[in-house]
């Protein structure tokens, strides 16, 4: 079976419960999708007999991806404050679905994560217990009974937590916008009821909204599964409702509704930012529709006569 990981980290040593095993070195996937990473091939002795393989990994060398700083896989450590990864890293190991596309295999999952005791963590699923004090540190566990696609964000931020029905909306912001907290997890909601109406539910579970420090030429806000991701520079005139709207779209456009081939990115974001620009219509916001329309139409005829595929 394959695996994937970052090109920087090497596997030093790989064992199972039961069962030899034995890992290859690994070749890089040249792909859009997943160039960052690194197939590596395991082999087993034999398959077990339940079917079930509980693989034990030790690794070594950098985390963070990237010579220009790129973020957008691997666990990143931003800063003292701050450390997030999701379903798009391959710092954890992964089963790819398909070489050439962005679909990763579903599991159900239980995390456990050890980090300073001033940080709040987020996982998707659902906390198991409280977190635990060992000294300066808290240790945080997170189960999904559900299979999906796991993520994990933490750092020094201000909890604030909401449940409505069968979902728990979680915001982690940071001490400038925690007056956010409350508009924000409500806002959150309402989407999410909206959408739930138009596209069907998008079954019980928690949500979590966390403020991402910027980067320096490398901002963006971006959403994984049960989870949604805001550059605190979105948050300078309070809660961004379009992109609120755009990444909670992503629940269906990109996750329950998955796209492969050349058009994933146009039909994705596509569908995601006509869901959002709907929502405010629907809301009596179509001033505000009406000049995200003009931006992006004027967007669209400046990449197209800079010759940039990206117009389609």
């Amino acid at each position: 079976f394959v695996l994937m990981l970052n090109k920087e980290l090497s596997v030093r040593s790989v064992s199972a419960v039961g069962v030899g095993v034995s890992a290859a070195a690994g070749f890089g996937l040249g792909t859009r999708y997943h160039g960052e990473g690194r197939a590596v091939h395991f082999s087993l002795d034999e398959v077990p007999a339940h079917g079930l393989l509980s693989l034990r990994l030790q690794w070594s060398g950098e985390a963070e991806h990237g010579p220009d700083g790129s973020d957008w896989r691997g666990i990143l450590l931003v800063d003292e404050t701050e450390a997030r990864m999701c379903e798009q890293t391959i710092f954890c190991p992964q089963v790819p679905t398909a070489t050439d596309g962005p679909g990763v295999q579903r599991s159900t999952f239980t995390v456990q994560v050890t980090a300073p005791a001033a940080w709040e963590m987020y996982a998707p699923g659902q906390p198991v217990g409280e977190p635990e004090h060992l000294g300066d540190q808290r240790v945080w566990r997170y189960a999904s009974e559900q299979p999906g696609l796991f993520s994990i964000v933490g750092g020094e931020r201000v909890r604030h937590e909401i449940v409505v029905g069968d979902r728990r909306v979680v915001t982690l912001l940071r001490d400038e916008h925690a007056e956010l907290a409350e508009d924000f997890a409500q806002q959150a909601h309402a989407v999410l009821e909206v959408f739930g109406d138009w596209f069907g539910a998008a079954g019980p579970g928690s949500m979590g909204l966390f403020e991402q420090s910027n980067r320096q030429g490398n901002s963006y806000n971006w959403f994984a599964n049960g989870l949604a991701v805001f550059d605190k520079g979105a948050l300078g005139g309070g809660v961004p409702g379009p992109k609120l709207a755009h990444e909670m779209a992503h629940l269906w456009w990109g996750q329950l509704v998955s796209v492969d081939g050349p058009g994933e990115r146009f039909l994705t974001e596509g569908l995601s930012e006509a869901s959002s620009l709907l929502f405010f219509e629907r809301n009596d916001r179509g001033v505000e529709v009406q000049w995200n329309l003009d931006r992006a139409r004027k967007s669209t005829r400046e990449l197209a006569e800079e010759g940039d595929s990206l117009a389609m």
